[in-house]
């Protein structure tokens, strides 16, 4: 499995999060995870934010009135991170709504604990039998008419043209490091057959192009004619509803939308 050194302060502070999607609407990443939760008097929800990070869901979810939300990771950073975050901006027990621990223990938490299960960009960073494993424990923590929401970015084929450019910039460095975070990045195809393999059930999946707000590599680019062409050509050109029913006929919809979301639920 990927080591918890990787996820260190550095990796933190400098990942994407919490950006503005289209000026007019206001919106941040964690605002359109929010926008897949169970709509009306749902508040005292059991949720769980699997592989939470900085915090930054758990903190959106308290903040729209979510009170009995919880986390882990397995990075001892991230745990601190998101503890601080949390402590900072609520008046919550933290300690005991963060914790550190893996995916892989099936102890973590008692069978039939949670409403919903957030997995947002975390399927990516786990090894195929780790997720495989992780899904299963995630099947006895969620209740029977519980969801499992998951998100990651990116889809494999643009995650081959970001390793082509760095091998053809020479970043090995990054290179490398990037390999080791994005071990097992998913095609519709792939995430679909993994989640029935665990004993979950895909009621749907689909792609969306939210790379302004997903890609940390973007994030961090300074701003110039480079960041201005990804932007246009990643992102702009592909919200023209003709060039994106282009790319579906030819089948590359995974480049144009390269985000994947899938809602998921346990077999009646």
């Amino acid at each position: 499995m990927t080591s918890p050194k990787i996820y260190n302060q550095n990796y933190y502070e400098n990942m994407r999060g919490g950006e503005q999607t289209d000026p007019g609407e206001g919106k941040d990443l964690y605002d359109l995870f929010l926008d897949l939760m169970p709509q009306g008097e749902t508040r005292q929800l059991m949720c769980l934010d699997v592989g939470c990070g900085r915090g930054n869901l758990l903190l959106k979810l308290f903040q729209n009135g979510y009170t009995n939300c919880f986390g882990f990771d397995f990075s001892p950073t991230a745990v601190n991170v998101s503890r601080n975050l949390l402590a900072k901006s609520l008046n919550v027990d933290v300690v005991d709504r963060v914790i550190e621990g893996n995916i892989s223990n099936a102890n973590l938490y008692k069978n039939n604990s949670f409403d919903i299960i957030f997995m947002t960009d975390i399927v990516e960073h786990l090894p195929h039998d780790v997720l495989h494993d992780g899904l299963r424990n995630i099947g006895r923590w969620l209740r029977q008419d519980g969801k499992v929401i998951i998100h990651t970015f990116p889809t494999l084929g643009l995650h081959r043209m970001f390793l082509i450019f760095l091998t053809l910039t020479g970043k090995w460095s990054e290179l490398n490091k990037n390999s080791k975070i994005h071990c097992n990045v998913q095609t519709c195809h792939s995430l679909s057959e993994v989640i029935s393999s665990s004993s979950l059930i895909c009621e749907k999946i689909w792609l969306q192009n939210d790379m302004l707000l997903t890609s940390s590599a973007y994030k961090q680019m300074q701003n110039g004619l480079l960041k201005k062409c990804v932007r246009f050509f990643l992102h702009d050109m592909m919200k023209i509803s003709s060039i994106d029913r282009m790319f579906n006929l030819i089948g590359l919809a995974e480049y144009a939308n390269p985000s994947l979301y899938c809602i998921c639920r346990k077999p009646s």
